[in-house]
């Protein structure tokens, strides 16, 4: 009769121990479990954004220095007028040294820009294709950022197409 109940008793402690001990230990271990694994992930992909800042970072330096580099190709100056004055200056320089004939030089309404003004001038001019590309890799090389919007090259006379008329549209800028 002592053996059943030695048994029996064996079986309670260890339903018991199970019960209060190793099933909360379980539990316990798949909660960390769960945290652990939800806790990695975030870990993974805050490592993911700091390693995307860092590249924002580099890529945002090199956009300021690069601004930094086009200002300093700004035409300086005070006020639109000025601007056109010192623009229409340069572009005469350029197009006298690569021998283009200046038939007109005609300023167009300034772009205002969020920080920037854009200074239009419309140049009318005779010359033949060598000029023409002389004093475009001048402006493209010059002092100062001077974009070409438009230009409208037409040949004056189709016996003798050496000479063409060319019709330029160029804008100059300037900070605010």
């Amino acid at each position: 009769m002592r053996r059943p109940i030695l048994i029996l008793l064996i079986l309670l402690g260890l339903s018991v121990i199970y019960s209060f001990v190793i099933e909360p230990v379980n539990e316990w271990n798949s909660q960390n479990l769960e945290e652990l694994y939800v806790k990695t992930r975030t870990l993974s992909k805050l490592e993911q954004v700091l390693e995307a800042s860092v590249d924002t970072e580099q890529q945002v330096t090199d956009a300021v220095s690069e601004l930094d580099n086009l200002s300093s190709l700004l035409i300086d100056v005070e006020n639109d007028a000025l601007g056109f004055a010192r623009l229409n200056s340069y572009i005469q320089d350029l197009m006298q040294s690569t021998g283009m004939e200046i038939v007109s030089l005609k300023p167009l309404n300034v772009v205002k820009y969020k920080l920037y003004a854009g200074l239009p001038l419309q140049i009318n001019a005779t010359a033949d294709v060598k000029q023409i590309n002389d004093f475009l890799q001048k402006l493209s090389s010059g002092k100062y950022l001077i974009s070409v919007d438009t230009i409208n090259i037409r040949v004056m006379n189709v016996r003798k197409p050496d000479k063409v008329r060319v019709k330029i549209e160029v804008s100059g800028y300037r900070e605010i």
